[in-house]
Protein backbone atom coordinates (compact mmCIF):
# COMPACT_ATOMS: atom_id res chain seq x y z
CA UNK A 1 0.00 0.00 0.00
CA UNK A 2 1.22 3.54 -0.66
CA UNK A 3 2.73 5.45 2.20
CA UNK A 4 0.71 8.25 3.70
CA UNK A 5 3.69 10.22 5.03
CA UNK A 6 3.61 13.07 2.50
CA UNK A 7 0.76 15.50 2.98
CA UNK A 8 -1.18 16.99 0.11
CA UNK A 9 -0.17 20.59 -0.72
CA UNK A 10 -2.29 23.54 0.33
CA UNK A 11 -3.82 24.41 -3.03
CA UNK A 12 -5.24 27.81 -2.09
CA UNK A 13 -2.00 28.92 -0.47
CA UNK A 14 -0.06 27.88 -3.56
CA UNK A 15 -2.46 29.63 -5.95
CA UNK A 16 -2.40 32.79 -3.82
CA UNK A 17 1.27 33.23 -4.77
CA UNK A 18 0.38 33.47 -8.47
CA UNK A 19 -0.25 36.69 -10.35
CA UNK A 20 -3.86 37.24 -11.42
CA UNK A 21 -3.23 36.39 -15.09
CA UNK A 22 -1.39 33.20 -14.07
CA UNK A 23 -4.23 32.12 -11.82
CA UNK A 24 -6.76 32.81 -14.58
CA UNK A 25 -4.77 30.52 -16.86
CA UNK A 26 -4.60 27.80 -14.20
CA UNK A 27 -8.36 27.88 -13.64
CA UNK A 28 -9.13 27.81 -17.37
CA UNK A 29 -6.72 24.93 -18.05
CA UNK A 30 -8.06 22.94 -15.10
CA UNK A 31 -11.66 23.37 -16.22
CA UNK A 32 -10.85 22.36 -19.78
CA UNK A 33 -8.88 19.28 -18.70
CA UNK A 34 -11.02 18.04 -15.82
CA UNK A 35 -14.46 19.54 -15.22
CA UNK A 36 -15.98 20.91 -18.44
CA UNK A 37 -18.63 18.64 -20.00
CA UNK A 38 -16.55 18.50 -23.21
CA UNK A 39 -13.19 18.43 -21.39
CA UNK A 40 -10.02 17.60 -23.29
CA UNK A 41 -7.23 15.26 -22.22
CA UNK A 42 -4.55 17.46 -23.81
CA UNK A 43 -3.90 21.18 -23.54
CA UNK A 44 -1.24 23.71 -24.58
CA UNK A 45 -0.11 26.74 -22.55
CA UNK A 46 1.85 28.93 -24.98
CA UNK A 47 2.52 32.01 -22.84
CA UNK A 48 5.20 34.44 -23.92
CA UNK A 49 8.75 33.99 -22.59
CA UNK A 50 9.14 35.07 -18.96
CA UNK A 51 5.47 34.93 -17.97
CA UNK A 52 5.90 31.94 -15.67
CA UNK A 53 4.65 28.85 -17.51
CA UNK A 54 6.31 26.68 -14.87
CA UNK A 55 4.30 28.48 -12.19
CA UNK A 56 1.14 27.91 -14.22
CA UNK A 57 2.03 24.21 -14.48
CA UNK A 58 2.57 24.18 -10.71
CA UNK A 59 -0.92 25.61 -10.25
CA UNK A 60 -2.46 23.05 -12.60
CA UNK A 61 -0.69 20.28 -10.67
CA UNK A 62 -2.14 21.61 -7.41
CA UNK A 63 -5.65 21.70 -8.85
CA UNK A 64 -5.25 18.21 -10.37
CA UNK A 65 -4.07 16.75 -7.05
CA UNK A 66 -7.03 18.33 -5.28
CA UNK A 67 -9.34 16.82 -7.90
CA UNK A 68 -7.81 13.31 -7.88
CA UNK A 69 -6.80 12.74 -4.27
CA UNK A 70 -10.04 11.04 -3.25
CA UNK A 71 -10.33 9.02 -6.47
CA UNK A 72 -7.01 7.15 -6.63
CA UNK A 73 -4.50 5.88 -4.10
CA UNK A 74 -1.34 7.15 -5.80
CA UNK A 75 -0.84 10.21 -7.99
CA UNK A 76 2.10 10.18 -10.42
CA UNK A 77 3.17 13.41 -12.18
CA UNK A 78 5.53 12.89 -15.14
CA UNK A 79 7.64 15.82 -16.34
CA UNK A 80 9.42 15.61 -19.73
CA UNK A 81 11.91 18.17 -20.99
CA UNK A 82 14.91 18.18 -23.31
CA UNK A 83 17.69 18.44 -20.72
CA UNK A 84 18.37 16.54 -17.48
CA UNK A 85 19.76 19.64 -15.72
CA UNK A 86 16.63 21.62 -16.58
CA UNK A 87 14.55 18.67 -15.42
CA UNK A 88 16.21 18.68 -12.00
CA UNK A 89 15.82 22.42 -11.64
CA UNK A 90 12.16 22.61 -12.67
CA UNK A 91 11.17 19.44 -10.85
CA UNK A 92 12.16 21.16 -7.60
CA UNK A 93 9.73 23.97 -8.48
CA UNK A 94 6.95 21.59 -9.50
CA UNK A 95 7.36 19.28 -6.51
CA UNK A 96 4.62 20.63 -4.25
CA UNK A 97 5.41 18.20 -1.44
CA UNK A 98 8.79 19.67 -0.58
CA UNK A 99 10.05 16.11 -0.06
CA UNK A 100 13.10 14.94 -1.99
CA UNK A 101 12.00 11.31 -1.94
CA UNK A 102 8.84 12.25 -3.82
CA UNK A 103 10.75 13.59 -6.86
CA UNK A 104 13.16 11.69 -9.09
CA UNK A 105 14.95 12.41 -12.36
CA UNK A 106 15.84 9.24 -14.21
CA UNK A 107 15.49 7.10 -17.29
CA UNK A 108 12.42 5.17 -18.24
CA UNK A 109 14.39 1.93 -18.33
CA UNK A 110 15.52 2.49 -14.73
CA UNK A 111 11.95 2.39 -13.47
CA UNK A 112 12.31 -1.17 -12.07
CA UNK A 113 14.57 0.26 -9.35
CA UNK A 114 12.82 3.65 -9.15
CA UNK A 115 9.31 2.28 -8.55
CA UNK A 116 10.06 0.89 -5.07
CA UNK A 117 11.11 4.42 -4.12
CA UNK A 118 7.87 5.85 -5.56
CA UNK A 119 5.68 4.38 -2.85
CA UNK A 120 4.29 7.75 -1.79
CA UNK A 121 0.77 9.03 -2.26
CA UNK A 122 2.22 11.71 -4.53
CA UNK A 123 5.23 11.22 -6.84
CA UNK A 124 7.07 13.38 -9.37
CA UNK A 125 9.33 11.78 -11.96
CA UNK A 126 11.21 13.46 -14.82
CA UNK A 127 12.48 11.98 -18.09
CA UNK A 128 14.27 13.35 -21.15
CA UNK A 129 13.37 12.16 -24.68
CA UNK A 130 16.99 11.45 -25.62
CA UNK A 131 17.46 8.93 -22.80
CA UNK A 132 13.96 7.50 -22.38
CA UNK A 133 12.22 7.49 -25.77
CA UNK A 134 14.88 7.67 -28.52
CA UNK A 135 16.17 4.12 -28.08
CA UNK A 136 17.48 3.06 -31.49
CA UNK A 137 20.33 0.57 -31.02
CA UNK A 138 21.92 2.58 -28.22
CA UNK A 139 23.18 0.41 -25.36
CA UNK A 140 22.53 3.13 -22.78
CA UNK A 141 24.38 3.70 -19.52
CA UNK A 142 26.13 0.90 -17.68
CA UNK A 143 23.44 1.04 -14.98
CA UNK A 144 20.77 0.23 -17.59
CA UNK A 145 22.76 -2.68 -18.99
CA UNK A 146 23.44 -4.03 -15.49
CA UNK A 147 19.73 -3.84 -14.72
CA UNK A 148 18.87 -5.72 -17.92
CA UNK A 149 21.40 -8.40 -16.99
CA UNK A 150 19.95 -8.80 -13.49
CA UNK A 151 16.38 -8.97 -14.80
CA UNK A 152 17.28 -11.63 -17.38
CA UNK A 153 19.19 -13.49 -14.70
CA UNK A 154 16.19 -13.39 -12.33
CA UNK A 155 13.95 -14.64 -15.15
CA UNK A 156 16.40 -17.49 -15.97
CA UNK A 157 16.68 -16.20 -19.54
CA UNK A 158 20.48 -16.22 -19.72
CA UNK A 159 22.21 -19.40 -20.93
CA UNK A 160 23.95 -21.16 -18.03
CA UNK A 161 26.37 -24.04 -17.66
CA UNK A 162 25.62 -27.24 -15.70
CA UNK A 163 27.12 -25.54 -12.67
CA UNK A 164 24.64 -22.70 -12.92
CA UNK A 165 27.11 -20.09 -14.12
CA UNK A 166 26.33 -17.83 -17.04
CA UNK A 167 27.71 -19.60 -20.10
CA UNK A 168 31.39 -18.82 -20.53
CA UNK A 169 31.00 -15.22 -19.39
CA UNK A 170 29.01 -14.53 -22.57
CA UNK A 171 26.19 -12.90 -20.60
CA UNK A 172 28.39 -10.30 -18.89
CA UNK A 173 30.20 -9.59 -22.18
CA UNK A 174 26.91 -9.05 -23.99
CA UNK A 175 26.08 -6.20 -21.60
CA UNK A 176 29.62 -4.90 -21.06
CA UNK A 177 29.29 -2.03 -23.52
CA UNK A 178 31.88 0.68 -22.94
CA UNK A 179 33.21 -0.72 -19.65
CA UNK A 180 36.83 -1.53 -20.50
CA UNK A 181 37.74 -3.94 -17.69
CA UNK A 182 35.74 -7.19 -17.93
CA UNK A 183 36.85 -8.26 -14.44
CA UNK A 184 35.58 -4.98 -12.98
CA UNK A 185 32.34 -5.36 -14.94
CA UNK A 186 31.75 -8.86 -13.57
CA UNK A 187 32.37 -7.60 -10.04
CA UNK A 188 29.73 -4.91 -10.53
CA UNK A 189 27.25 -7.51 -11.73
CA UNK A 190 27.98 -9.82 -8.80
CA UNK A 191 27.66 -6.97 -6.29
CA UNK A 192 24.19 -6.06 -7.66
CA UNK A 193 24.70 -2.53 -6.39
CA UNK A 194 23.91 0.84 -7.98
CA UNK A 195 25.18 4.22 -6.74
CA UNK A 196 22.42 6.23 -5.08
CA UNK A 197 20.19 3.17 -4.80
CA UNK A 198 22.21 0.53 -2.97
CA UNK A 199 21.53 -3.18 -3.30
CA UNK A 200 19.17 -3.62 -6.23
CA UNK A 201 15.79 -5.20 -5.60
CA UNK A 202 13.72 -5.22 -8.76
CA UNK A 203 10.03 -4.41 -8.55
CA UNK A 204 8.36 -7.87 -8.89
CA UNK A 205 5.40 -6.79 -11.01
CA UNK A 206 7.64 -5.00 -13.49
CA UNK A 207 9.94 -8.02 -13.67
CA UNK A 208 6.92 -10.14 -14.56
CA UNK A 209 5.77 -7.64 -17.20
CA UNK A 210 9.24 -7.64 -18.75
CA UNK A 211 9.31 -11.44 -18.89
CA UNK A 212 5.82 -11.55 -20.42
CA UNK A 213 6.89 -9.03 -23.08
CA UNK A 214 9.87 -11.21 -24.05
CA UNK A 215 7.58 -14.25 -24.24
CA UNK A 216 5.16 -12.37 -26.51
CA UNK A 217 8.05 -11.31 -28.75
CA UNK A 218 9.11 -14.96 -29.03
CA UNK A 219 5.60 -15.97 -30.17
CA UNK A 220 5.52 -13.16 -32.74
CA UNK A 221 8.99 -14.08 -33.99
CA UNK A 222 8.00 -17.71 -34.45
CA UNK A 223 4.83 -16.80 -36.35
CA UNK A 224 6.93 -14.46 -38.53
CA UNK A 225 9.58 -17.08 -39.24
CA UNK A 226 12.46 -15.17 -37.61
CA UNK A 227 14.75 -15.67 -34.63
CA UNK A 228 13.35 -14.50 -31.34
CA UNK A 229 15.14 -12.12 -29.01
CA UNK A 230 15.62 -14.99 -26.56
CA UNK A 231 17.25 -17.17 -29.25
CA UNK A 232 19.54 -14.35 -30.36
CA UNK A 233 20.68 -13.76 -26.78
CA UNK A 234 21.71 -17.42 -26.53
CA UNK A 235 23.43 -17.35 -29.94
CA UNK A 236 25.49 -14.25 -29.13
CA UNK A 237 26.41 -15.52 -25.65
CA UNK A 238 27.67 -18.73 -27.24
CA UNK A 239 29.64 -16.75 -29.85
CA UNK A 240 31.25 -14.68 -27.07
CA UNK A 241 32.36 -17.74 -25.11
CA UNK A 242 36.13 -17.58 -24.62
CA UNK A 243 36.51 -14.56 -26.93
CA UNK A 244 38.39 -11.58 -25.39
CA UNK A 245 36.29 -8.43 -25.57
CA UNK A 246 38.99 -6.60 -27.52
CA UNK A 247 38.85 -9.30 -30.24
CA UNK A 248 35.11 -9.03 -30.81
CA UNK A 249 34.43 -8.66 -34.54
CA UNK A 250 32.54 -5.64 -35.88
CA UNK A 251 29.69 -7.88 -37.00
CA UNK A 252 29.37 -9.51 -33.58
CA UNK A 253 29.57 -6.11 -31.89
CA UNK A 254 26.69 -4.83 -34.03
CA UNK A 255 24.63 -7.89 -33.11
CA UNK A 256 25.31 -7.19 -29.44
CA UNK A 257 24.24 -3.55 -29.86
CA UNK A 258 21.00 -4.55 -31.61
CA UNK A 259 20.11 -7.02 -28.87
CA UNK A 260 20.76 -4.59 -26.01
CA UNK A 261 18.92 -1.81 -27.87
CA UNK A 262 15.92 -4.09 -28.43
CA UNK A 263 15.93 -5.18 -24.80
CA UNK A 264 15.89 -1.53 -23.73
CA UNK A 265 12.83 -0.91 -25.94
CA UNK A 266 11.04 -3.97 -24.54
CA UNK A 267 11.81 -2.85 -21.00
CA UNK A 268 10.72 0.75 -21.73
CA UNK A 269 7.35 -0.47 -23.00
CA UNK A 270 6.94 -2.69 -19.95
CA UNK A 271 7.80 0.24 -17.69
CA UNK A 272 5.15 2.46 -19.27
CA UNK A 273 2.46 -0.07 -18.35
CA UNK A 274 3.60 0.08 -14.72
CA UNK A 275 4.04 3.84 -14.34
CA UNK A 276 0.31 4.73 -14.22
CA UNK A 277 0.77 8.46 -14.97
CA UNK A 278 -1.99 10.89 -14.00
CA UNK A 279 -0.57 14.10 -15.44
CA UNK A 280 2.20 14.37 -18.06
CA UNK A 281 3.88 17.73 -18.66
CA UNK A 282 5.87 18.34 -21.85
CA UNK A 283 8.03 21.44 -21.34
CA UNK A 284 9.13 23.29 -24.50
CA UNK A 285 7.70 20.38 -26.45
CA UNK A 286 8.70 21.83 -29.84
CA UNK A 287 12.27 20.70 -29.08
CA UNK A 288 11.11 17.08 -29.23
CA UNK A 289 7.95 17.38 -31.32
CA UNK A 290 8.58 13.91 -32.77
CA UNK A 291 7.00 12.53 -29.58
CA UNK A 292 3.66 13.90 -30.79
CA UNK A 293 3.75 11.66 -33.86
CA UNK A 294 2.74 8.04 -33.12
CA UNK A 295 4.04 6.92 -36.51
CA UNK A 296 7.71 7.00 -35.48
CA UNK A 297 9.34 4.70 -32.92
CA UNK A 298 9.89 7.23 -30.14
CA UNK A 299 6.44 8.76 -30.69
CA UNK A 300 4.77 5.35 -30.52
CA UNK A 301 6.48 4.71 -27.19
CA UNK A 302 5.52 8.13 -25.82
CA UNK A 303 1.88 7.71 -26.88
CA UNK A 304 1.57 4.75 -24.56
CA UNK A 305 2.21 7.30 -21.82
CA UNK A 306 -0.19 9.90 -23.26
CA UNK A 307 -3.02 7.40 -23.71
CA UNK A 308 -2.88 5.67 -20.33
CA UNK A 309 -6.26 5.02 -18.74
CA UNK A 310 -7.36 2.92 -15.82
CA UNK A 311 -10.96 2.68 -14.71
CA UNK A 312 -12.55 6.12 -14.72
CA UNK A 313 -9.22 7.94 -14.57
CA UNK A 314 -7.36 8.90 -17.77
CA UNK A 315 -4.01 10.64 -18.00
CA UNK A 316 -3.97 14.33 -18.89
CA UNK A 317 -1.14 15.86 -20.94
CA UNK A 318 -0.11 19.50 -20.55
CA UNK A 319 2.14 21.04 -23.21
CA UNK A 320 4.22 24.12 -22.44
CA UNK A 321 5.91 26.29 -25.06
CA UNK A 322 6.93 29.92 -25.46
CA UNK A 323 7.81 29.49 -29.15
CA UNK A 324 4.95 30.78 -31.32
CA UNK A 325 4.24 29.35 -34.75
CA UNK A 326 4.83 31.80 -37.58
CA UNK A 327 2.08 32.56 -40.06
CA UNK A 328 4.23 31.34 -42.94
CA UNK A 329 7.56 29.66 -43.69
CA UNK A 330 10.30 31.72 -45.32
CA UNK A 331 12.37 30.46 -48.26
CA UNK A 332 15.51 30.16 -46.12
CA UNK A 333 13.73 27.92 -43.59
CA UNK A 334 13.88 24.84 -45.78
CA UNK A 335 13.94 22.43 -42.84
CA UNK A 336 10.89 24.03 -41.17
CA UNK A 337 7.24 24.06 -42.10
CA UNK A 338 5.43 26.10 -39.47
CA UNK A 339 1.94 25.42 -40.80
CA UNK A 340 2.52 21.66 -40.99
CA UNK A 341 3.96 21.62 -37.45
CA UNK A 342 1.03 23.66 -36.16
CA UNK A 343 -1.50 21.29 -37.69
CA UNK A 344 0.39 18.29 -36.29
CA UNK A 345 0.20 19.89 -32.84
CA UNK A 346 -3.53 20.48 -33.28
CA UNK A 347 -4.12 16.87 -34.28
CA UNK A 348 -2.28 15.78 -31.14
CA UNK A 349 -4.24 18.17 -28.93
CA UNK A 350 -7.60 17.16 -30.37
CA UNK A 351 -6.52 13.52 -29.98
CA UNK A 352 -8.01 11.97 -33.09
CA UNK A 353 -11.09 14.19 -33.13
CA UNK A 354 -11.99 15.67 -36.53
CA UNK A 355 -11.90 19.16 -35.00
CA UNK A 356 -8.36 19.69 -36.31
CA UNK A 357 -9.73 19.10 -39.81
CA UNK A 358 -12.45 21.68 -39.23
CA UNK A 359 -9.83 24.23 -38.13
CA UNK A 360 -7.81 23.51 -41.26
CA UNK A 361 -10.90 24.01 -43.41
CA UNK A 362 -11.56 27.36 -41.68
CA UNK A 363 -7.97 28.45 -42.36
CA UNK A 364 -8.38 27.71 -46.08
CA UNK A 365 -11.71 29.52 -46.22
CA UNK A 366 -10.26 32.52 -44.34
CA UNK A 367 -7.34 32.68 -46.77
CA UNK A 368 -9.73 32.88 -49.75
CA UNK A 369 -11.91 35.46 -48.00
CA UNK A 370 -8.91 37.72 -47.32
CA UNK A 371 -8.33 38.01 -51.07
CA UNK A 372 -11.97 39.01 -51.55
CA UNK A 373 -12.03 41.80 -48.94
CA UNK A 374 -11.67 44.64 -51.52
CA UNK A 375 -14.78 43.46 -53.37
CA UNK A 376 -16.84 41.57 -50.75
CA UNK A 377 -15.82 43.19 -47.46
CA UNK A 378 -14.23 41.69 -44.32
CA UNK A 379 -17.30 39.92 -42.87
CA UNK A 380 -16.45 36.39 -44.05
CA UNK A 381 -12.81 36.69 -42.93
CA UNK A 382 -13.94 37.89 -39.48
CA UNK A 383 -16.40 35.03 -39.24
CA UNK A 384 -13.65 32.53 -40.06
CA UNK A 385 -11.31 34.09 -37.53
CA UNK A 386 -13.97 33.85 -34.83
CA UNK A 387 -14.54 30.20 -35.71
CA UNK A 388 -10.82 29.40 -35.50
CA UNK A 389 -10.57 31.12 -32.13
CA UNK A 390 -13.51 29.15 -30.71
CA UNK A 391 -11.90 25.85 -31.71
CA UNK A 392 -8.41 26.73 -30.51
CA UNK A 393 -9.54 28.00 -27.10
CA UNK A 394 -10.70 24.48 -26.32
CA UNK A 395 -7.12 23.19 -26.35
CA UNK A 396 -4.76 26.15 -25.94
CA UNK A 397 -4.17 29.55 -24.36
CA UNK A 398 -1.53 32.23 -24.82
CA UNK A 399 -0.79 35.29 -22.71
CA UNK A 400 1.39 38.12 -24.01
CA UNK A 401 2.84 40.97 -21.99
CA UNK A 402 0.78 43.77 -23.51
CA UNK A 403 -2.46 41.97 -22.69
CA UNK A 404 -1.72 40.51 -19.28
CA UNK A 405 -4.11 43.00 -17.67
CA UNK A 406 -6.42 45.82 -18.66
CA UNK A 407 -3.92 48.39 -17.41
CA UNK A 408 -0.96 46.68 -19.07
CA UNK A 409 1.13 46.79 -15.89
CA UNK A 410 0.26 43.42 -14.34
CA UNK A 411 3.83 42.16 -14.72
CA UNK A 412 5.50 45.36 -13.61
CA UNK A 413 6.79 46.11 -10.13
CA UNK A 414 7.85 49.57 -8.99
CA UNK A 415 11.21 49.65 -7.21
CA UNK A 416 11.75 52.93 -5.36
CA UNK A 417 15.14 54.58 -5.84
CA UNK A 418 16.79 54.54 -2.41
CA UNK A 419 20.10 56.00 -3.62
CA UNK A 420 21.00 59.57 -2.58
CA UNK A 421 21.03 62.28 -5.23
CA UNK A 422 24.23 62.87 -7.23
CA UNK A 423 26.31 65.70 -5.70
CA UNK A 424 28.81 68.13 -7.27
CA UNK A 425 31.60 66.36 -5.36
CA UNK A 426 30.56 62.97 -6.78
CA UNK A 427 30.71 64.37 -10.32
CA UNK A 428 34.17 65.87 -9.71
CA UNK A 429 35.55 62.60 -8.37
CA UNK A 430 34.10 60.70 -11.34
CA UNK A 431 35.77 63.06 -13.84
CA UNK A 432 39.08 62.80 -11.99
CA UNK A 433 38.86 59.02 -12.14
CA UNK A 434 38.24 59.16 -15.89
CA UNK A 435 41.33 61.38 -16.39
CA UNK A 436 43.41 58.96 -14.35
CA UNK A 437 42.30 55.98 -16.44
CA UNK A 438 43.02 57.76 -19.75
CA UNK A 439 46.35 59.12 -18.67
CA UNK A 440 48.09 56.27 -16.86
CA UNK A 441 51.87 56.97 -16.95
CA UNK A 442 51.19 60.36 -18.60
CA UNK A 443 51.73 63.94 -17.39
CA UNK A 444 48.07 64.30 -16.42
CA UNK A 445 48.57 61.50 -13.90
CA UNK A 446 51.39 63.42 -12.23
CA UNK A 447 49.31 66.60 -12.19
CA UNK A 448 46.40 64.71 -10.67
CA UNK A 449 48.42 63.51 -7.71
CA UNK A 450 49.72 67.03 -7.06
Amino acid sequence: MPKAGIEKPDTEQMLAALKPFQRDTVEHVFRRMYTDPDCTRRFLVADEVGLGKTMVARGVIARAIEHLQDKIERIDIVYICSNADIARQNLQRLNLTGSREAAQVGRLTMLPVMLPQMDNRLNFVAFTPGTSFHMGNSTGKWQERALLYWMLEDLDLLPVSKRGKVLGGGGPKLFQGGVNDLRDWKQRLRARYLPGIGYVEIEPDLLRRFGDAIDREAVQAESGGRSSLHDRIHEVCAALKGVPTRNTSDELWRRMQRIVGELRRVLANACLTALEPDLVILDEFQRFKELLDPENESGALAHRLFEFAEGDVSVRTLLLSATPYKMYTLHGEAEDDHYRDFMQTLRFLFNGDDEAGRVEALFKRMRRSLYRIPSAGPEEALECRSGVEQHLRKVMVRTERARASDSGDDMLMEVPDSQPALSRTDAGRYLALQRMIRSVNGPDMIEYWK
